[in-house]
């Protein structure tokens, strides 16, 4: 054996911080194998140079020093990888908002009855055809959370948003026109849903 591939033996297993011994337990073998081979007293056969490739997850070339390893470089490269995993697992600072949202919607649910059916008593009615918008608004909010939850799927995100923008624009319209009779002018709400879509699509 010789002296070269010895050396990247030992280098190899010091990169991945393996002792002889774990090394020899992983390949299950003796440590004194292990020893001959960074000694260059012995060779490793085609099975165990097989195995310590797949160990150390480079092709052969890299392990009998044909190629650059580039060890550091794959070693990075997990490193990221195991990030993003992590990362994708890990709910988001609006994604957590997003939940905690949609936790609270069937408190804003009872509330909006009670104070529907609280407010159309307590006026004799006068209120009943106001106090319905309510109802899209609480819709609305639930949407909004999804679209938090939802951040990483774009589409969803943005169809969740819109629709949270445009229940909320139909409750303020109705509400200004049934209240002040503002018809003509209210319709005006309407506009901050392509504004939403703009900002959410185009600037993003």
């Amino acid at each position: 054996m010789n002296i070269k591939l010895a050396d990247r033996l030992v280098e190899l297993r010091k990169e991945n911080k393996l002792s002889q011994e774990a090394l020899a337990e992983k390949l299950g073998l003796s440590r004194q194998s292990i020893s001959k081979w960074e000694r260059a007293e012995a060779s490793p056969d085609t099975d165990n140079l097989i195995a310590l490739a797949e160990l150390y997850q480079i092709s052969l070339d890299e392990l009998l020093g044909n190629e650059p390893a580039n060890t550091e470089e794959k070693n990075e490269e997990k490193r990221e990888n195991a990030k993003e995993k992590r990362e994708k697992k890990a709910l988001t600072q609006k994604q957590r908002k997003g939940k905690k949202i949609l936790s609270t919607v069937p408190i804003f649910l009872v509330l909006a009855v009670a104070i529907y059916v609280g407010v159309g008593l307590l006026t004799g009615g006068a209120w009943w055809a106001l106090m319905w918008v309510l109802f899209p608004l609480v819709i609305g909010f639930a949407f909004w959370g999804l679209s938090l939850l939802a951040e990483h799927i774009k589409a969803l995100s943005v169809f969740c948003g819109a629709l949270a923008v445009t229940l909320a624009a139909a409750s303020i319209f109705a509400a200004l026109g049934i209240q002040f009779g503002l018809w003509r002018i209210a319709w005006l709400v309407f506009l901050i849903i392509p504004v939403y879509i703009y900002l959410s699509v185009i600037k993003k």
